[in-house]
């Protein structure tokens, strides 16, 4: 396995896995509806108009995306500071480190374009009273 930079060939693959787990994982912690109108935000068109500014990344084993996962500084003031963002492994594969792989390459790249924070966003708001 090994982990590389976006190419627009990925799209679809990439497409089915983030649409996968948004309706067969984050399922548990959001409703149909919600899933469904966010996978709406993810289809292969949508995926290479985020890699032009994003710094998107692809497991591979044998050319078959395994995964991906992307940082970015758009969301910041200080351009030191990269979001983590759409990390997702194809659900089959979950628990493999597969997804430890990506963030690695994604922690890596971070510090090789000089971050000094680095923002993992949750997607699960709990209210604590």
């Amino acid at each position: 396995m090994e982990v590389v930079g976006f190419e627009d060939r990925y799209a679809v693959e990439i497409s089915e896995i983030i649409i996968r787990n948004l309706i067969e994982v984050n399922i548990a912690d959001y409703d149909l509806e919600e899933m469904e109108e966010m996978s709406g935000r993810f289809q292969p068109e949508d995926i290479k108009k985020l890699a032009q500014y994003r710094h998107t990344f692809v497991a591979l084993e044998a050319d078959q995306v395994l995964g991906t996962g992307s940082i970015t500084n758009d969301f910041s003031e200080d351009k030191n500071d990269y979001w983590v963002l759409t990390v997702f492994v194809n659900p089959d594969l979950h628990g493999q480190g597969i997804g430890r792989m990506i963030m690695k390459t994604l922690e890596t790249k971070a510090i090789a374009l000089g971050c000094k924070h680095l923002i993992l966003p949750s997607t699960i708001l709990i209210n604590i009273t």
